[in-house]
Formats: C-alpha cells, sequence, structure tokens
C-alpha cells in the first residue's frame, strides 16, 4: 500500500513544471514555442491581409477622387458652355426684338454700334445693369436714337425696354456728359456721324 501511495506521489510530483525529466521539459517547451510560432505567422498573415485590403481601398479612393475632379472639370466646363449659349440667345432674341419693335432697325443698328464703341455688347446695352460706364453708353444710344430717327419717346423707350421718361432723361443729359467730358463726346459724335453720315 505503501508503495502504490509513493507511486502517486512520485507520480503527481513528476507532472509540476519544476519536477519533469529535462526531455519532457524540452518537449514541452518546444511545443510551447511551435505554438506561439503558429500564432504569431497568424497574426501576421492577417494584419498582412488587412494591410493590403487597406492599401487597395485607398488605391481605390484615390482613382475615385481623380475621377471625381475630372468629372467637376466637365461639369464646369459643360455650365460656361451651357451660360455663354444661353447669353448668345438671350443677345440674339434681345437684338431681334429691337428690331421688330415698330420696324427700328435704324436703333437697333445705333445700339450695336454703341455697344461695340463703348466696349459693350447689345445685350448689355438693353439690359438692366446700372454701373456708370454702361449707363452712359446707354444714354448716348439713346440720345443718338433720338436725334438720328423720327421715332417718339414711347417708341424709343419699347425699343430700349425702358418707360419713354427713361429716354427723355438720357436725351436731357447726354448734352451735359458732352461738355464735361471732349472724349466721351468726341466718341458720341463718331457714332453720330457714322449714323447720319
Amino acid at each position: 500500500m505503501m508503495g502504490a501511495l509513493g507511486q502517486q506521489i512520485a507520480e503527481a510530483l513528476r507532472t509540476w513544471d519544476g519536477l519533469l525529466r529535462p526531455d519532457e521539459v524540452t518537449a514541452a517547451a518546444a511545443e510551447r514555442r511551435r505554438r506561439m510560432a503558429r500564432a504569431v505567422n497568424a497574426v501576421k498573415a492577417e494584419t498582412e491581409v488587412r494591410v493590403s485590403g487597406l492599401r487597395a481601398q485607398r488605391l481605390e479612393a484615390e482613382r475615385a477622387a481623380r475621377e471625381i475632379a475630372e468629372l467637376a472639370k466637365e461639369k464646369a466646363r459643360l455650365e460656361a458652355e451651357i451660360v455663354t449659349q444661353r447669353a448668345i440667345v438671350d443677345a440674339g432674341r434681345l437684338a431681334a426684338k429691337a428690331r421688330k419693335s415698330g420696324g427700328f432697325e435704324k436703333c437697333a443698328a445705333i445700339i450695336g454700334l454703341c455697344a461695340a464703341r463703348f466696349g459693350f455688347s447689345e445685350l448689355e446695352i438693353l439690359s438692366d445693369r446700372r454701373k456708370r460706364p454702361l449707363t452712359r453708353a446707354r444714354h448716348a444710344a439713346m440720345w443718338i436714337c433720338h436725334e438720328a430717327t423720327t421715332r417718339s419717346l414711347p417708341q424709343l423707350g419699347r425699343a430700349f425696354h425702358r418707360d419713354h421718361t427713361t429716354v427723355l432723361h438720357a436725351v436731357r443729359l447726354v448734352p451735359k456728359h458732352m461738355e464735361a467730358d471732349p472724349e466721351w463726346r468726341e466718341r458720341v459724335m463718331g457714332v453720330l456721324a457714322e449714323v447720319t453720315g
């Protein structure tokens, strides 16, 4: 009985880490190293998969950003082209309307000459904008139309898409501007000479 008990004690003592035989200790340590190496390799493989996935996502995001930038440039170009085409259509429509309103071919020609001489488009002359250089060019066109045609003030107002009082104001104001600014007077008189000559 003592022998069996001694054998059990010896077996129990032998299973403790410190009491294992050297070959058992070496085998257990080698097995732990193998398990740790497998775990490290698995973590490395998973990390590499994640990193390659992140690289692919980054490259895809950069490609998408380039495509978005190209599309934004194309959109801006198309919008600018649409604005230009609308302006051309509007200018043609307004010029045609000015020519058709009561047979104002001469007024339309005067508007075109004044626009060219003062550095504006016909559309700007007929627009509602009120910047001083544009307003003075518009007044000059109204005054020249008044001087060079037999149209009444209401008819001239319709040609410029305005009220007859605006034309009357221009007719009264232009001579004062001509007195104050000789260079401007020369431009106005040049257009008047072209129209009447």
